[in-house]
Order: structure tokens, then C-alpha cells, then sequence
């Protein structure tokens, strides 16, 4: 017997969803316009990112999951994936390749760095309506602060807490500079 698709609608008919793709620093971002509620009360979000390897040893902006889960599938090819939790402490630091997968836990800082020859993932998370909160970048969470709060925080003169700040203007892929790794429990590159 077919599942009644108002009940179980298929996630590959593309009557049900709205394609919406749009090029954010050499990252496609695929996502549906309406979410999918099973029967099971299953709520989840999916993106699905590409850091392609015209841009060799890029990295997505470090983030935290607000309220939600992720699970990360490694579609192709590799790379460094740090998690951190959130006292600071790094709970993975390693190398990920296809066919892998990583869980990180809400509140948990991730940051993911692709190899040479680039990295395709997949991500679900357990809240249909998840939020993240970035370290890096123009959407940062540091950014939004004001440079006191900044400094007093990582006790730095205000000239480096503006700089901290400022550093970078990507929004979502940080594109290698002179050193490529970057530590999240440091902060720095």
C-alpha cells in the first residue's frame, strides 16, 4: 500500500519544494522552502554545502548550533573537521573523508576545513527551525559586540578587539590566508 503523500509527501518531488540555490562565497546552500512533518513527529532541517576545490584548503566559518543537533555526512571528498564543546575543550580534531559521519551536539562549536581537492557534505539537524550562531565572518556573534565587551572578554587592547572584529568580510567560507588552520579553542589562525 503507497503512503498518502498530504501525509508522507516525497522529499524528491519538485512540485512539493521550491529549489532556492544561491552562491555564498563559493558555497551552494540548498535548503526547502517548507519542511517535511512525518508521522513520527520527525521535524528536521537539511543543508547541504560544497566547498569546491577551486578554492583549495577553504573553510567554513566556525559556528555553534543554538538549538539543534547536527548530523554530518561526508558526501565527497576530505578534510579537518575540529569540534569544541562548550567549555572550550576540543572532543574531536581530525581528518574526515566520504562516506563518514559526525554528530555535534547543540552548543558545541564546529569548523570544518576542506582539503585540495574540496568537500561535499550533508547536515541534518533535530530542529525544523535551527539556528546557528557564527565565530568568524561578517555574521559573526563577536562581530555584533561592542569592542569593550570584546576586549574586557579576551582581555586584549581595544585596537585588537577591533581587529578581532573586523578581521574578516566572508559570510560563510573563509578563504585560506598565510597560515591555514585554524583553532577555535585559540581563536586564531
Amino acid at each position: 500500500m503507497e503512503p498518502d503523500p498530504r501525509v508522507w509527501p516525497s522529499p524528491y518531488d519538485p512540485e512539493r519544494y521550491q529549489r532556492d540555490e544561491c552562491q555564498l562565497d563559493r558555497i551552494s546552500a540548498l535548503e526547502p522552502c517548507r519542511r517535511v512533518q512525518r508521522r513520527l513527529v520527525l521535524q528536521t532541517s537539511g543543508t547541504k554545502m560544497i566547498i569546491s576545490s577551486n578554492v583549495q584548503n577553504a573553510m567554513m566559518t566556525p559556528y555553534w548550533n543554538v538549538n539543534a543537533h547536527g548530523v554530518h555526512y561526508i558526501v565527497r571528498g576530505s578534510g579537518e573537521v575540529q569540534v569544541v564543546d562548550d567549555n572550550g575543550n576540543t572532543v574531536f580534531d581530525g581528518q574526515v573523508r566520504a562516506g563518514q559521519v559526525i554528530t555535534v551536539p547543540q552548543n558545541f562549536a564546529v569548523v570544518k576545513k576542506a582539503s585540495a581537492a574540496g568537500m561535499e557534505w550533508v547536515t541534518f539537524k533535530t530542529n525544523d527551525n535551527a539556528r546557528i550562531n557564527q565565530l568568524a565572518g561578517k555574521m559573526s556573534a563577536i562581530r555584533s559586540m561592542p569592542v569593550d565587551v570584546v576586549a574586557n572578554s579576551y582581555q586584549v587592547s581595544r585596537e585588537e578587539a577591533r581587529r578581532l572584529k573586523e578581521n574578516r568580510q566572508e559570510v560563510t567560507v573563509l578563504s585560506p590566508r598565510s597560515r591555514s588552520r585554524y583553532n577555535i579553542t585559540e581563536g586564531s589562525e
